[in-house]
């Protein structure tokens, strides 16, 4: 019960992507994800669930499989090509054992058949939990002096403590989340600034120039006329 208990608290700190192309079951079963989870995010489309996906980093994904454009087979395949840990739990009709096997080699925390109730999904949500707390990396190295602390939000150099502002620790953050890609200009004045009045190339140029100098000028290359990437010059 204790154990429980301190999911539910835990759970309650996680957002939820919810992709389901049926207007009343999506909203029905939002009511259920809100008193879960701290936010939910739905969409009825895999299309504007990928586009919205690196701007929201959820926690947690939750997706149909019969989808319109495409399968969430698919839409999960393309997840995958952007982060390879996401905890994903499948809710569909589906029992065939060539599709649950064609399900299987996406890493999935959970396959649950329609019609489920909640113990079902709090149950597979939990598992999505110890999901995120074994892939949770506490320190992110970010040069052989430099290192991160994700679950403290704090800045180190060389052991000692670098202060960073808010706007400084969020685009830090969303580097160390999209690692893996080039960053578009756009997606980072969307993550950063909610008023679009103060998204502008002054305002981004720097802010980059600020963090650079607290994490290393070379961690944050420029990828002329698209973006930025994260370089974690960290020597072997």
């Amino acid at each position: 019960m204790v154990d429980e208990l301190k999911n539910m608290e835990l759970l309650k700190t996680k957002s939820v992507l919810y992709l389901e192309d049926e207007e009343n079951i999506r909203n029905t079963l939002i009511s259920t994800l809100k008193l879960m989870c701290k936010e939910v995010y739905a969409f009825a489309t895999a299309l504007d669930a990928l586009n919205a996906f690196s701007t929201l980093q959820p926690d947690i994904i939750l997706t149909d499989v019969s989808l319109g454009e495409m399968t969430g087979i698919e839409f999960i395949q393309k997840i995958r090509k952007f982060d390879s840990k996401i905890p994903i739990i499948i809710l569909s009709a589906h029992t065939d054992t060539d599709f649950l096997l064609e399900a299987s080699k996406l890493k999935l925390v959970e396959y649950l058949t329609k019609p489920t109730n909640f113990k079902e999904l709090q149950k597979s949500f939990f598992l999505a939990l110890e999901e995120i707390q074994s892939n949770t990396q506490t320190f992110v190295n970010i040069s052989d002096t430099i290192e991160y602390d994700t679950s403290h939000k704090i800045l180190y150099d060389n052991g000692v403590i670098k202060k960073l502002t808010a706007s400084e620790r969020k685009l830090l953050e969303f580097f160390i989340h999209n690692k893996n890609r080039t960053i578009y200009t756009q997606e980072i004045k969307n993550h950063i600034w909610e008023d679009s009045y103060y998204a502008t190339d002054t305002a981004l140029k720097s802010l980059l120039h600020k963090l650079r100098h607290k994490i290393g000028k070379d961690s944050i290359k420029n990828v002329s006329g698209i973006g930025y990437y994260f370089n974690q010059n960290k020597s072997d």
